[in-house]
Formats: structure tokens, sequence, C-alpha cells
């Protein structure tokens, strides 16, 4: 099976960089197999050094675009930041390079799916919402 190995990944925002890891959970005894564990990343996407100006776009729906163009907000060169729910995954990044953003970041909102929701991971065994560092990794 052929999985990603990507030589590096970095996300960096000012002074801020994400860890792109997650903690180990205390009492998951897999949580420390970080020689297998998949990077965060999405695996088709592709290769180079994106820098721009971020423009949150709420969940990346067309509807999205609409209002931002209706408020004279362009994506035209800049990196989208989307949150996870109301079309596939896979729709945000299509519909930012269609809108012409030259990169697409897509986090879990916290009020969707994490600590807002109710109790996180251990306590809650599957679902969500997730720990707080986790990562998803699907394509």
């Amino acid at each position: 099976m052929l999985y990603p190995t990507p030589i590096a990944e970095a996300v960096e925002m000012g002074d801020f960089k994400a860890t792109l890891t997650e903690k180990p959970i205390p009492g998951d005894s897999t949580a420390n197999f970080k020689d297998y564990e998949l990077p965060a990343y999405l695996a088709y996407q592709g290769d180079g050094d994106v820098s721009a100006p971020l423009v949150y776009v709420n969940y990346g729906t067309e509807a999205d675009y609409k209002e931002l163009a209706l408020e004279g907000i362009s994506v035209e060169g800049k990196i989208v930041i989307a949150r996870y729910g109301e079309v596939w995954r896979g729709v945000k990044p299509l519909l930012a390079a269609k809108h012409g953003a030259i990169g697409c970041l897509i986090y879990s909102d916290p009020a969707d799916d994490g600590y807002a929701a109710g109790d996180i991971y251990p306590k809650v065994r599957c679902g969500r919402p997730r720990a707080f560092s986790a990562a998803r990794r699907w394509t």
C-alpha cells in the first residue's frame, strides 16, 4: 500500500507555527506510535511553498463565495481558510481554486466538532468531539 511520505509539511502564520502532530493521549497505548503515523496533510494536494494573505470563507461553499463577492472581497491569489462541514471536504479546495485562491486550509471549528459540542476523547470513545490536538486524516 502506498502511504504519503512528504519530505516536510508546515503551516506558519507570522510567529505562529502549527505543530501538525497530535499529543499522546494517556491510556492509549497506540498514541506513541509516531513512526507509523500518517502526517496531517491532504494526500492529493499539490507540492510547493505557498505564501499569501488569508481570507476566511466560512464553510467554503458557493454561497459563501457569493457572499464574499457581494462584500467586495476577492480570494484571487490568496489562501482561504474554511470550516469543515456543509459540503464535502474535496469541494472546498476545488471551489477555492475556481475562485482564484492559491491555497486552502480546512479546519474543524470547536463549535461544530470539538469541546463546545460536549466531552472530548477519551470520555467520548468514537465519533465527535475529538481531542484538542486531533488531526483529520481523510483524503
